[in-house]
């Protein structure tokens, strides 16, 4: 398709070749969508799994069995790597084997070894291949142990892991276009289609991307976004604990090990770059930094306090706190917020897009519309699902990547006419006009599905049926124009 100029807002774009193929591959299928997608993320949970495995092993290296188990728990509980550890995305992938090298690389600076040589850089290769935000790790790698070995073999190591790293990149690449002039990084011998992964995320990050932020709009993002974000979907207790732990480490800074600085560092770095990104859609953007700070908020239970009984009840009673303000979230994990910033209800005010709607309910909306029988409803959802693959049959309204389209008009007099809007629609985040559905801020809705769509009832609601008409008039849309006209008349005339 002929190249969009980028100041067109997402809504008006036509839809990207990848939703509509995704969308037949789904949907006319001789297996049903629910059944690939539930195969598809066992994937993504059972890479979960393995990264829970090495927070415990990394914690458990560094400050014992007993903190293993208290950064696990840590770990699952943490209602952000639930929402994202059963979803279709990079992201399990890319931290379960950025803590695969992490831990092959403590291993490997405690005492070379073959084994430990080959852990270290096949591991290292599978973080790059798996997700392009972990090309932090080389150079982690480099500094680690050129601080270790400040002479020909700290070079020698560089180069034998870096060598089995690349393999294995390769590999997973199928040795793809590596030995090549590149259009992007021109002499690198890599595959090709990694290279152009790097260098789109540059891109994309350089332009900025369309974002809501605490009420504002901007698509050159915030130097306080991902802070915020952190301190806005991280269970209350866990920012307790986490201070804690930098505080002891300040206070005992002289008993910290090297170790701890190698674990540190990707934590530094990711929230470095995260207060200079333009890229503000999404605190799954610096998920690195939950396990790496569970493992080391382990080292609260090296302090003689938790090793007496009234330390393990203590324990044991912070995390069935974290789990109370966890699971009262369930299973709407994703538009988790902390009970200060006001909890999932108060999330809209905040955050958008992947931080509390990235369309997963609406699968939802069609199980409440059925309970709701006869009523017709009007959609603008955001999201890549079809709806009607769902049984919901709505007159459209304005949205993002709507495809296929619905061409469904409501009757003119509905017993009962249902409007429903996603969140990320309703703060205007990637309209030309951000306050296309901000009237809806100001009623109360009927029915909230997850916390990610928003249903009202405007049955007999002539102010939200001129507003819908209204923008109707802006689309050009001849068919809606002429049955909500209809509609305003009839309210009126009663």
């Amino acid at each position: 398709p002929p190249a969009v100029s980028e100041s067109v807002p997402l809504n008006e774009r036509p839809p990207g070749m990848l939703y509509v193929y995704s969308n037949l591959f789904l949907y006319q299928n001789r297996v049903p969508a629910d059944a690939l997608l539930f195969a598809a993320r066992c994937v993504s949970v059972c890479l979960g799994l393995l990264l829970g495995l090495f927070v415990y092993l990394i914690s458990s290296k560094l400050y014992g069995a007993r903190s293993g188990v208290f950064s696990l728990w840590l770990f699952a509980l943490c209602p952000n790597l639930i929402a994202h550890g059963s979803l279709v995305t990079t992201d399990m992938g890319g931290l379960a084997f950025a803590l695969a090298f992490i831990y092959s690389l403590l291993l490997y600076l405690e005492k070379p070894s073959l084994y430990k040589t080959l852990a270290c850089g096949i591991s290292l290769g599978l973080a790059l291949a798996s997700k392009h935000t972990n090309i932090i790790l080389p150079f982690i790698f480099m500094a680690a142990v050129l601080c270790r070995e400040r002479n020909m073999t700290g070079i020698k190591k560089i180069f034998t892991v870096g060598a089995l790293a690349w393999f294995t990149l390769c590999s997973v690449y199928g040795f793809d276009r590596v030995f090549m002039l590149h259009d992007f990084y021109k002499f690198l011998p890599l595959p090709d289609s990694f290279l152009r992964g790097l260098a789109f995320g540059q891109y994309h990050n350089s332009r900025g991307h369309a974002s809501f932020f605490m009420g504002e709009h901007s698509a050159g993002g915030w130097m306080s976004y991902f802070p915020t974000a952190f301190l806005l979907k991280t269970p209350t207790m866990t920012l307790a604990l986490a201070l804690l732990a930098l505080g002891l480490a300040i206070k005992n800074y002289k008993l910290l090990k090297f170790e701890e600085a190698v674990l540190a560092a990707p934590l530094v770095i990711v929230l470095a770059m995260s207060i200079s990104a333009k890229l503000n859609i999404g605190l799954r953007h610096i998920l690195l930094v939950y396990p790496v700070l569970f493992i080391f908020m382990g080292r609260i239970l090296k302090e003689k306090f938790f090793e007496t009984k009234k330390g393990v009840i203590t324990a044991a009673g912070i995390l069935l706190v974290i789990a109370a303000e966890t699971f009262a979230n369930a299973p709407d994990y994703l538009a988790f917020f902390n009970r200060p910033s006001g909890g999932a209800s108060s999330g809209i005010k905040y955050l958008s897009d992947s931080n509390i709607d990235w369309g997963q309910d609406l699968k939802g909306l069609g199980e409440y519309l059925k309970q709701e029988g006869d009523a017709e409803t009007l959609l603008s959802y955001f999201g890549t699902s079809v709806p009607m693959a769902h049984g919901i049959r709505a007159q459209g309204l304005p949205t993002v990547w709507e495809w296929p389209k619905s061409e469904h008009i409501n009757s003119v007099n509905p017993k009962k006419e249902l409007l429903a809007v996603s969140v990320t629609n309703l703060q205007g985040t990637y309209f030309r006009d951000p306050q296309l559905y901000a009237w809806l801020l100001n009623k109360t809705p009927v029915k909230k599905i997850g916390g990610s769509i928003y249903v009202y009832d405007v049955t007999n609601d002539t102010e939200s049926q001129k507003k819908i008409l209204e923008i109707y008039e802006r689309t050009g849309e001849k068919e809606k124009i002429l049955r909500q006209e209809n509609r305003v008349k009839t309210l009126m005339a009663r």
